[in-house]
């Protein structure tokens, strides 16, 4: 099953600036528990506005640098049609 999680401001904003448009932190704990030992899938620009890798989560970041590396045991997807194959195999 497949599950999405967002949060936009009254205007249907997602970010601004690197940062959420708000910042509730019962919003923010939700995310996390729902989002616990779960593949989170975000674009690069999202995942360098992070502090450090989602714990407890698979991140995959989606770029189409093919030459981007991140640390911490990330996976980097250029496709993401290959990686869904990937992660179904």
């Amino acid at each position: 099953m497949i599950q999405m999680v967002l949060a936009t401001d009254k205007n249907g904003c997602i970010g601004k600036g690197g940062k959420l448009p708000f910042k509730l932190k019962t919003d923010l704990r939700n995310f996390a528990h729902v989002t616990q030992n779960t593949v989170c899938i975000m674009g690069r620009k999202t995942f360098e506005s992070l502090k450090a890798p989602l714990q407890n989560r698979m991140n995959v970041v989606l770029t189409k640098h093919k030459e981007m590396t991140f640390n911490y045991c990330l996976y980097v997807a250029f496709d993401l049609l290959y990686y869904t194959l990937y992660l179904l195999h």
